[in-house]
């Protein structure tokens, strides 16, 4: 086998494997990052849904009137911000807003008015998946037309006990790929600049090697005609 032929061969092997390697780590990235935003909006829904009940718990040790606990618990959750884009929301118990940071113009209406790509009630989605596991924090998926793109989304929802007031947050599947590639996008054009470093590196050294090997075939070919 020629020399060239081998360098071709070698510098193929180390790049398949270089980019087996850079889609290996670039999928433990998105499982680690949709892990991730789902952990953060999780423990920011918790701490949404602790902070009303704890007052619904000062209410029912007749520490604090209903009215009062409820007004402050609104005017704590209609703070409650955390992203651009991104809240918890609250509602009473017939699914009327009481908190949409981002929102306010919705404190007031029906979340039964919110339609899915579908048409479905977003309000009535959450009020049967919190039902079947009443008092637990609850995982749905549904999709919703934005800008005329129809997007997934993952939202987690819970009702608290005594009040029966509904809490919930969400990602959208779209927001969680753009984030996932605009690290991923790094990582691949750095791949592609090592892979390309080292294949100039191999052909370089190759072609020194096959020079020197050149020259020196040549002298013990002189020294032997001169036998």
């Amino acid at each position: 086998m020629r020399l060239k032929l081998k360098m071709v061969i070698l510098t193929s092997v180390i790049a398949i494997s270089y980019v087996v390697i850079a889609f290996v780590g670039l999928h433990s990235l998105k499982i680690a990052s949709e892990s991730d935003n789902f952990a953060r909006i999780e423990q920011l829904f918790k701490s949404a849904y602790s902070t009303i009940t704890q007052l619904e718990n000062l209410v029912e040790k007749g520490e604090l009137e209903e009215a009062k606990a409820k007004s402050i618990a609104t005017l704590i959750l209609q703070q409650n911000k955390y992203h651009d884009s991104e809240y918890v929301y609250v509602t009473d118990e017939q699914l009327n807003f009481v908190a949409a940071p981002h929102d306010p113009q919705l404190h007031g209406t029906s979340f039964n008015d919110f339609k899915d790509s579908n048409g479905k009630s977003i309000g009535k989605i959450v009020s049967d998946v919190t039902q079947r596991t009443p008092g637990k924090m609850v995982t749905y998926n549904w999709t919703s037309e934005r800008d005329g793109e129809v997007v997934g989304l993952t939202s987690v929802a819970q009702k608290t006990e005594k009040w029966g007031w509904y809490i919930g947050t969400g990602i959208s599947f779209k927001e969680t790929n753009q984030r996932y590639w605009d690290t991923a996008q790094w990582l691949l054009v750095l791949a592609l600049i090592i892979i390309t470093c080292i294949s100039i590196a191999i052909f370089q050294f190759g072609r020194k090697l096959t020079a020197e090997l050149g020259a020196e075939v040549s002298e013990v070919v002189d020294i032997v005609s001169k036998i």
